[in-house]
């Protein structure tokens, strides 16, 4: 759908349409079985590693609803 014109790094943004999405799974498959939760853990933990060392923590702050009031 979408290309880069070079090696260099660049954005890319498109908008996808579900119609012109092939479905990836004959429609009898059962998505269900290729659940791997072994990984879960991993994909919920607060702070990820980043290359050359940095670090992202989660902060519940960052990512609250400024129109939602505090919960007591």
């Amino acid at each position: 759908m979408v290309a880069a014109v070079s090696n260099e790094d660049c954005l890319l943004i498109a908008d996808c349409l579900r119609k012109d999405i092939k479905n990836t799974q004959p429609a009898d498959t059962d998505y269900l079985i290729n659940r791997r939760p072994e990984i879960y853990t991993a994909l919920t933990k607060k702070a990820a590693p980043f290359p050359y060392g940095k670090q992202y923590t989660y902060d519940q702050q960052q990512h609250k609803d400024p129109k939602q009031p505090d919960k007591p």
